[in-house]
């Protein structure tokens, strides 16, 4: 074993797991000139697709960064949201019609990313260190020591094949000066910090999935999605990179079993939802089925310590917003450890990241609980409603998906430590259609500003 003493270090930053947040925010970290290390147990990428959508906002933090376009060449742009409410079609929704440069929906795959990402990491001289394993971590007033080992995970799948404790092969002691936790729902960072959270477990429901190739009666162009409403469910028709779809199906579960669905099964329900017997998949690349529980961390920060992405939080799959939340995570906290390590700041900048991205990720949580209600517990009442809905106000498809806050352009921290604005007041009397303190930062060629707003506004998350 090897250690270094008590207040050397062997980089500014540790980050734990390479997922898309992890790799975003080495990214990130590069791109501020900043020193760091990141670890990953899996020996491979994911080989599916989990999370695959790019809204805008996050699209324009990784542009803020240098990473937007080499991901965007492996991607689809999405311009148009199409809705059926039990059969009836309703207006489409433009879901590129937002005001920002990149309003098109990129649709690529976790897999996909993850591979851009790690090239975009060594094209600035850095690497991703796989088969590496956190084993513990104690912080001081200086910095934090952690200890890795080996991992174990040949497979390369998702990271939870077992492994005996006591075999880790050369463990490693470094000392760094902050440490970031980005290793997922099952947090190792978090469990030490002691922020560990009793997830909700949402009843008689279960998503079926599958990633296949489509045939079909509608469209199958990969510049829009589908969504159909149907009695006691919910299902999604989106584009995955590489030519193929994902069909996902969230109802109730009375009667269906509980394993992975068939693809002869998933076409059956596909044909039945879409009202299209002719609708056939084939060469499936992934079939799965999952439940849903949710929750966030009480904090997103203990001192050196932070948490961002999945670490700190368990998201229902409502409107692709998980992995997108985490990527503000990662692009704000990134500016602000560079900004402090750099000197231009005191550390009690650190201390708004908690404020900011915490209180974001469980207002997210509501919003999505109330999204995932309104799409699957809906009962008679509510499917009655929305039928009449439906053929009363063909626009009522825009009013369900929301494009707007699923762009997650509407996201901004009026109320962190940053956004005091002792001039709010004046501002609002002179301009009352300009940005306050904390919101988004509109493009510089917009006009209507409030200069004093703009000054405390959060540029970069």
């Amino acid at each position: 074993m090897t250690g270094p003493t008590q207040n050397a270090f062997d980089t500014d930053v540790l980050i734990v797991g390479g997922g898309p947040v992890g790799l975003v925010l080495a990214c990130a970290l590069a791109h501020h000139g900043v020193d760091f290390r990141i670890i990953e147990q899996r020996q491979m990428p994911k080989p599916y697709s989990r999370a695959n959508n790019l809204w805008a906002r996050p699209q324009e933090l990784l542009a803020s960064i240098g990473i937007r376009g080499a991901i965007a060449e492996k991607a689809y742009a999405i311009t148009s949201v199409s809705t059926l409410i039990n059969g009836r079609p309703v207006d489409p929704v433009e879901i590129a019609d937002v005001d920002s440069p990149y309003g098109k929906v990129l649709y690529s795959g976790q897999d996909v990313i993850e591979t851009t990402l790690t090239e975009q990491i060594e094209a600035r001289g850095r690497s991703l260190e796989r088969g590496r394993k956190l084993l513990a971590f104690v912080q001081d007033a200086e910095g934090v020591t952690v200890t890795i080992g080996a991992s174990h995970d040949e497979k390369g799948s998702l990271g939870d094949t077992p492994e005996d404790p006591q075999s880790h092969g050369p463990v490693e002691t470094l000392r760094c000066r902050y440490l970031i936790g980005a290793d997922g729902g099952d947090s190792m960072v978090r469990s030490i910090l002691g922020l560990d959270f009793q997830s909700e477990q949402l009843p008689d429901c279960m998503n079926r999935q599958v990633d296949a190739k489509l045939s079909w009666r509608r469209s199958t162009d990969f510049n829009q999605l589908w969504f159909f409403y149907y009695p006691k469910g919910f299902c999604g028709v989106l584009p995955v990179w590489g030519g193929y779809h994902r069909l996902f199906f969230l109802a109730d579960d009375t009667g269906i079993p509980d394993r992975d669905p068939t693809l002869e099964e998933m076409q059956a329900i596909a044909r039945e939802v879409t009202e299209d017997e002719t609708l056939t998949l084939s060469d499936p690349i992934w079939l799965t089925h999952s439940r849903f529980q949710h929750g966030v961390a009480a904090h997103y920060a203990k001192d050196r310590v932070f948490l961002a992405g999945d670490a700190g939080h368990r998201t229902l799959p409502i409107g692709g917003q998980g992995m997108n939340a985490g990527l503000h995570d990662a692009v704000g906290l990134a500016w602000r450890l560079a900004t402090v390590l750099h000197a231009k700041a005191s550390p009690t900048l650190l201390g708004s990241y908690d404020a900011e991205r915490g209180g974001e990720h469980r207002g997210l949580d509501e919003r999505q609980t109330k999204g995932f209600h309104n799409s699957v517990y809906r009962g008679r009442l509510k499917d009655a409603a929305i039928d009449v809905a439906a053929r009363l106000l063909p626009s009522v498809g825009t009013a369900l998906q929301g494009s707007d806050d699923l762009q997650q352009l509407s996201v901004g921290y009026p109320e962190s430590p940053l956004s005091e604005d002792h001039l709010r007041g004046l501002g609002d009397i002179l301009h009352r259609h300009g940005p306050q303190a904390g919101d988004r930062a509109p493009d510089s060629g917009h006009r209507n500003v409030n200069p004093s707003a703009i000054a405390l506004c959060d540029f970069a998350a």
